[in-house]
Order: C-alpha cells, then sequence, then structure tokens
C-alpha cells in the first residue's frame, strides 16, 4: 500500500503547479461551489490557499497517506467525512485533491 501510494504522491508533485485550481468536493455532495489553489507542492506537503481560510493550510504528506489507506472506504460511502476528521483535520482538501486526481487522469 505504502510502495503505490508512493506513486500517487509523485504524480501529484508532478501535476499540482502553483497557481492551479481545484474545485471542492465531497463523496456526500460532490461540488462545493468554492476553489482552493494550489500554492507549492513539495516532497513534504502541499499548500492551498483556501477561500475562507484566514491563512496558507499546509498539509503534510502524512495526512495525505494516511487518508489514502481509508479513500475506496470513504468513496463507498462506509466511511462518512465525520469519522475522517479523527484522522485529519485537512478531509476537505485532500478528499477534493485525490478526487481532482482521478477525474484528470483516468
Amino acid at each position: 500500500m505504502a510502495e503505490f501510494f508512493n506513486k500517487i504522491w509523485e504524480k501529484l508533485m508532478v501535476v499540482l503547479t502553483p497557481g492551479l485550481m481545484i474545485p471542492n468536493w465531497t463523496e456526500l455532495k460532490g461540488y462545493m461551489g468554492d476553489t482552493m489553489r494550489i500554492m507549492s507542492v513539495s516532497e513534504e506537503a502541499i499548500v492551498v490557499q483556501a477561500p475562507l481560510a484566514k491563512h496558507l493550510q499546509r498539509i503534510p504528506r502524512d495526512d495525505f497517506e494516511k487518508f489514502w489507506q481509508i479513500w475506496e472506504d470513504y468513496q463507498s460511502g462506509r466511511i462518512p467525512r465525520g469519522e475522517i476528521t479523527e484522522l485529519t483535520r485537512y478531509s476537505k482538501y485532500i478528499i477534493s485533491i485525490l478526487h481532482w486526481l482521478e477525474t484528470k487522469t483516468i
């Protein structure tokens, strides 16, 4: 699983470029109508500017990796987003970025 996530992270580092706008999305509600802007991507984190956040949001790679382990369960509705907030406080951003990645590269 970790090896596969490494490939996902490598892909994110290539396709997420500063200035890219990603629509916020959840499995339950679909597209939320607002967007986040990618500010930077590194080995350690993805930094986004979110419309309602006062500061830039730095999403650690570890949070993405933890979430990746339950991504299929989230998509199928077996794990609601409310339970994911215990895993990471950046779930909104991670969900939106992973969904964008899947819809843009499949």
